[in-house]
């Protein structure tokens, strides 16, 4: 529905994506975000799933639909800024959305992954800020 949005304003460039300075500022926003506390609590709850579930699980359908409800929320709470990046890089770029999949899979399972979560994070905030701050051509 963004892209759509975004694509009738005419805010998108050729290759379906936000023109440099925009896409800096978005991939600025997506690293900083990563170092706030909503950020780091989505976090927790993602990489500890049976921690979780332990403590939170109710039973029957309506404890297992919230619980489901729960999970989600922590799911977008960490992921929703990452995938607006795409319109940075260009809507559909299919090796942009192969390395956020590694960075996600490798930031929640590999020990220490928050630590590699932190220096993407900082490397999408240099790389938006390059974007950001480059002389016009």
């Amino acid at each position: 529905m963004l892209q759509m949005a975004l694509t009738y304003t005419h805010l998108l460039e050729g290759a379906r994506r936000l023109p440099a300075r925009a896409g800096g500022a978005v991939l600025m926003a997506a690293g900083l975000v990563y170092f706030t506390p909503f950020q780091r609590a989505c976090l927790t709850h993602c990489r500890n799933p049976l921690t979780c579930f332990l403590s939170r699980w109710h039973g029957g359908p309506r404890g297992g639909f919230g619980f489901g409800l729960t999970r989600g929320a922590y799911c977008v709470g960490c992921c929703w800024m990452l995938m607006i990046t795409s319109f940075a890089v260009g809507v559909m770029n299919i090796l942009w959305v192969a390395g956020l999949t590694v960075l996600i899979c490798v930031e929640k399972l590999a020990p220490h992954g928050e630590r590699i979560g932190a220096a993407a994070a900082a490397a999408m905030t240099i790389g938006g800020q390059v974007l950001l701050f480059q002389p016009p051509v």
